[in-house]
């Protein structure tokens, strides 16, 4: 069975809503980039629906600007727009698990448009034109159809998380189970460590299979009772664990229907005795124990409880009146943050921040710890003030060696605490390698388009290398680079293109021999081999390397260009006056940019010689 599980403050927005029937007003977001039609939208609808309070975006970018500082109840949105169109608006919204109703209202009437539309979750999709009053008459009618679906699901969504937190989190061992065949349809966990079974060697199985009642024969006389009185309080039976226990217990039902089907919600209390529960219990926390030290993500487990009291005392109520406070009142930050206990912190957690394991707590809450990362934890506690359970977030810190790191911070309360803020746990994944990964990704993209647009809008063999180095030089963050041609006639290497260097500066990229063996670089084109240098100053290229030392290069890469029969076309050269780290991914990356070179300059260079023109003229 599945149940709801609410993390939105729009959720948690529309059913306070629903549970205070103050739906006098409902707020609408229209997103279109004509002014003129959005005007006049607004107000037939209006007009037409005096409880209607509308916003208007031009843009998607500043209609996401808007949803961030508040929730709306529709959102209706054309789809051509020049930044983002509307599907894309709309996958944005659903990305963020906000089932904000969604209406496509345009002018395109497309067919596979209203179908995509559907299925990336619109709510519906109306086309622009016709009788104007007939037409926002049935925008009218749309809205508030999705305000009543939405209220509709909103009821139920809520209706099965009560029922699902009672079951689930009930001290009691529960059970469900359909009365005609007598199958079990779910458990809850403390079913599970009742009877030592797991949830899949209980679940869609029938009760008489499992064996689990001492004396069989009660089961057909409790199902009687039960259907005779609708329910059943405080029956008394002996249970059979997978371990052979006898369990002593006291079962409790009710009858239910669960999708037409009638069924048994039992509730099963263990009354052995309360040396036994005491023996339980101490052998769930060296589970926990065992499970939270060896988690293999960064754990914390905190107590907030002095720390909601202080909050309860200068009265902040909401995550935006927080940071305010906060702002206007720094020195507040370090009492606020002595208010918080750290009960206990995972072997993982410490490596993340440099932390010894013998006195972290002393480490972890020390005055320069709090200078650096409080922002990130006091913004994720924020967001309990306004009353979400659970939540998560990306952040960057810096460790104690000054290295940006990406994290996701995930913050939840326990169960039971949501009052006190006594246990709330926070689990933070280290993401810095992903994001640098898209990051490369992304400029690695770019590079490649750039290559192949210059090979279309070039003029010439010098205008493709021009526009191909300023291109990886802006994407990559290199500093410099030169293109060489090959002159087959001086068997040399000349510099055709360089960019990111004055005209003195140019006077130190020479022409090189290729016969020459005292080149390095030379003798590397010879054998077709790429150069990485992450820093130079620790090789042989830069001692006596006038070009290295004038221009205090750090970072070098040399790309051999050779054309499909193995002739030698050329060389690639970018330096960086940063030191750079090259990954083995750098290597490929480059060698597919310098195959792609290759390739057009080849093109280009039979186009001249066919031509009779000379490249070097």
């Amino acid at each position: 069975m599945k149940y709801s599980n609410y993390r939105r403050k729009q959720r948690l927005y529309l059913i306070e809503k629903v549970e205070c029937n103050t739906l006098e007003k409902i707020k609408v977001l229209l997103v279109d980039d004509e002014q003129d039609l959005l005007d006049a939208t607004k107000l037939f609808l209006e007009i037409m629906e005096p409880k209607f309070n509308i916003d208007l975006a031009l843009t998607v970018q500043e209609a996401l600007t808007k949803i961030n500082q508040e929730p709306y109840d529709v959102i209706i949105s054309d789809y051509q727009m020049p930044d983002l169109d509307g599907l894309e608006f709309l996958t944005i919204i659903r990305e963020r698990e906000q089932d904000t109703p969604f209406i496509i209202f345009t002018g395109r009437g497309r067919e596979e448009v209203a179908i995509r539309a559907l299925n990336l979750g619109a709510d519906y999709y109306l086309q622009k034109g016709g009788d104007p009053k007939s037409q926002f008459r049935e925008l009218v009618n749309l809205i508030e159809k999705s305000i009543d679906r939405r209220e509709t699901k909103t009821a139920l969504m809520k209706s099965e998380e009560k029922f699902s937190k009672a079951f689930q989190y009930g001290l009691n061992a529960n059970a469900i189970i359909r009365i005609r065949d007598l199958i079990f349809l779910d458990i809850n966990e403390n079913f599970s460590k009742l009877l030592d079974y797991s949830r899949e060697e209980i679940v869609n199985k029938p009760l008489d299979s499992l064996k689990l009642l001492v004396n069989p024969k009660e089961i057909d006389t409790y199902k009687e009772l039960l259907l005779k009185k609708n329910e059943i309080v405080d029956y008394e039976t002996l249970l059979v664990s997978k371990n052979s226990r006898i369990i002593p217990v006291q079962i409790s039902s009710s009858l239910i229907e669960i999708e037409e089907e009638l069924c048994a919600l039992a509730i099963i209390r263990d009354i052995s005795a309360l040396s036994e529960a005491q023996e339980e219990l101490k052998e769930n926390e060296m589970r926990y124990r065992f499970l939270f030290e060896e988690f293999p993500i960064a754990l914390i487990n905190l107590n907030l409880f002095n720390f909601k009291k202080q909050l309860d005392e200068i009265n902040i109520k909401d995550k935006e009146e927080l940071m305010k406070y906060l702002e206007l009142n720094p020195e507040i930050k370090l009492a606020l943050f002595s208010k918080i206990k750290i009960v206990e912190v995972n072997k993982i957690a410490l490596k993340m921040f440099d932390i010894p394991e013998k006195d972290y707590i002393d480490s972890l809450l020390n005055y320069e710890l709090i200078n650096k990362h409080n922002q990130i934890f006091f913004t994720m506690f924020s967001h309990l003030i306004s009353g979400e359970k659970i939540t998560q977030d990306e952040f960057t810190y810096l460790t104690k060696n000054n290295e940006q790191k990406s994290i996701i911070i995930k913050l939840s309360i326990a169960p039971g605490s949501s009052e006190t803020w006594s246990k709330v746990f926070v689990t933070l994944v280290d993401i810095t390698e992903r994001v640098i990964a898209e990051e490369n990704m992304k400029k690695e993209r770019l590079a490649l388009k750039i290559i192949a647009d210059s090979a279309v809008a070039s003029k010439d063999i010098t205008d493709m290398c021009d526009k191909v180095l300023q291109g990886l030089l802006d994407v990559l963050q290199f500093d410099f680079g030169t293109i060489r041609i090959y002159d087959k006639e001086e068997e040399s290497l000349k510099p055709i293109s360089i960019i990111g260097l004055t005209n003195s500066q140019k006077e130190y990229v020479k022409t090189i021999l290729v016969e020459s063996d005292k080149h390095i670089l030379a003798s590397r084109l010879k054998e077709k081999v790429m150069i990485f240098l992450p820093d130079i100053i620790k090789t042989e290229l830069y001692e006596n390397n006038e070009f290295f030392q004038q221009l205090k290069i750090r970072s070098y890469i040399f790309c051999p260009l050779i054309g499909h029969s193995g002739n030698t076309l050329g060389s690639l050269q970018i330096g960086s006056r940063e030191v750079k780290i090259f990954e083995e991914k750098y290597r490929i990356f480059f060698k597919t940019i310098a195959e792609m070179i290759s390739t057009i300059l080849e093109r280009m260079i039979n186009r001249n010689n066919n031509n009779q023109k000379s490249i070097f003229q």
